[in-house]
């Protein structure tokens, strides 16, 4: 959480015998976004509903009119600022042919400030808003997930683009998708919770013998996989069998192909043209 201290001046005597509006006059640290600011001032006790809110970036000095109001902050006081931004919306969408409908309250991120942190609209088939409770506080679990791996981040670790055009960029050579199956395929270099979260769990309500088999099987024709649980193995030529209900270009990836389009992101970037590349049922 980060904050700023504000130090309150001493209002102006008589503002609002005249005005019946009370004018407040305020310095924190320059170069802060406006319009943040005003959201921040805004949610303090304080300054409820203020009004005609003015800052000067430069010299971190403002003003703002508090409505029919004696009553005015003064002295010091520590903000927290940017104050988060959250929304919450119901969706409904399609998983493993299963209608799915949940209401989260979202980190909200975007130039509109609505769209979720995580994207859960992308693959929704109905959005709208929703109300939780009066206490907001973050409920989906996606977007915890993705704020927890940011906080690895610091300012320092990110380069302007003005800055990136006028480095001397070192040389990447680039590696296509049949000549680095075998980095890609390995199961450490994975993350298990990435592998958890697309590969469905088979083993739960099945046969959890007969899906190891299959895996050893695959593993003898695929010495590339070798890796890899052979569990797993099962339930990823079990989960091909499901999509290839959908896209029958899909039967025709072997499994090494299969798991490089599920796990390597240039393959999922251009899919289809992986698909129609890899597969013999395209030809």
């Amino acid at each position: 959480m980060t904050t700023i201290a504000l130090q309150f001046e001493a209002t102006n005597a008589g503002f609002f015998e005249n005005f019946g509006n009370e004018f407040v006059r305020f310095t924190t640290a320059p170069q802060l976004l406006g319009w943040e600011l005003e959201i921040a001032l805004n949610a303090h006790p304080a300054c409820k509903d203020l009004i005609d809110f003015h800052y000067e970036p430069m010299s971190g000095k403002g003003h703002f009119i508090l409505p029919e109001s004696s009553l005015y902050p003064v002295g010091r006081h520590t903000l927290r600022y940017p104050l988060p931004n959250v929304v919450t919306q119901r969706t409904v969408y399609r998983w493993q042919d299963q209608i799915r409908d949940e209401t989260h309250t979202h980190i909200a991120t975007g130039v509109h400030g609505f769209e979720s942190l995580c994207c859960s609209e992308m693959n929704a088939e109905k959005v709208e808003e929703a109300e939780m409770s009066l206490e907001v506080k973050v409920t989906c679990p996606l977007c915890k997930i993705i704020w927890q791996d940011c906080r690895a981040f610091e300012p320092s670790d990110f380069i302007d683009v003005d800055q990136l055009q006028n480095a001397a960029m070192p040389e990447v050579k680039i590696i296509g998708p049949k000549t680095s199956t075998e980095n890609i395929l390995k199961y450490d270099a994975i993350s298990l919770r990435l592998i958890q979260s697309v590969i469905p769990d088979y083993r739960s309500h099945g046969d959890s013998n007969a899906i190891t088999l299959r895996g050893e099987a695959i593993k003898q024709k695929h010495s590339i996989l070798n890796s890899w649980p052979s569990i797993t193995l099962g339930e990823a030529e079990m989960f091909r069998e499901d999509l290839s209900l959908k896209d029958v270009r899909i039967a025709g990836l072997s499994m090494p192909d299969f798991l490089t389009l599920l796990f390597d992101s240039r393959s999922r970037a251009e899919w289809d043209k992986f698909i129609s590349a890899n597969s013999f049922a395209s030809s």
